[in-house]
């Protein structure tokens, strides 16, 4: 059963642990890759961004239900490694990339934007290898009521990860609005949407 205090405390005990690293790279058999770049402050030219709590607790929750590869930042060294253009963020995932089909990159909205969704695609850019895929996900977060938009605020393009790696996997960069997954009033709605995610990556291989 879903644990809304557990959803918190995992963030929080992971980011405990991990304290002292830049990032954790943690791998397994599995082709996909979730990633969380943005779960801790960022500085971006100069300017600081505060953390995404919600995109790194949505993104490990996943994995340990999936046992997929994994990625986090856990320690704000000024930098922004979805934005800079090279980072030892990136260079892992660059270093792993042969066993990497999937890239599923997590990130948060702000509680006062009107969708619940973004997909970042870059224009279809990012999901050629498998539109199917794509449209896949964006039904089932259609048919729950999601209020889905695609490319819009965020497209995930140029440097980001999904857009640096979309030569090498079929990546995809996710925008959850914050109220779902920082507010526990929206417990029920977290809870579907975890449901769709892990429903779709369950079945990525046969789409």
């Amino acid at each position: 059963m879903f644990s809304y205090n557990r959803f918190i405390k995992n963030r929080q005990n992971f980011l405990k642990e991990n304290r002292e690293e830049d990032f954790v790279f943690i791998d397994s058999e599995s082709d996909i890759l979730l990633s969380a770049p943005h779960g801790v402050p960022q500085t971006r030219l100069g300017i600081p961004k505060h953390e995404e709590i919600g995109s790194l607790a949505f993104a490990l929750e996943l994995y340990k239900r999936l046992n997929t590869k994994f990625i986090a930042k856990t320690r704000n060294n000024f930098d922004d490694v979805n934005f800079d253009e090279h980072s030892p963020y990136k260079t892992k995932i660059s270093r792993e990339i042969s066993k990497i089909n999937y890239i599923i990159d997590f990130h948060g909205l702000a509680s006062s934007s009107e969708m619940d969704v973004n997909l970042g695609i870059s224009l279809g850019e990012n999901i050629k290898s498998n539109v199917d895929l794509y449209e896949k996900l964006f039904k089932m977060l259609k048919k729950n009521r999601f209020n889905t938009t695609v490319d819009t605020p965020y497209c995930g393009n140029l440097r980001t990860i999904s857009g640096t790696f979309n030569d090498n996997a079929w990546t995809i960069q996710v925008e959850i609005n914050s109220k779902i997954t920082n507010n526990p009033k929206y417990k029920e709605k977290l809870e579907l949407l975890l449901s769709i995610f892990e429903n779709w990556l369950k079945n990525i291989s046969k789409i």
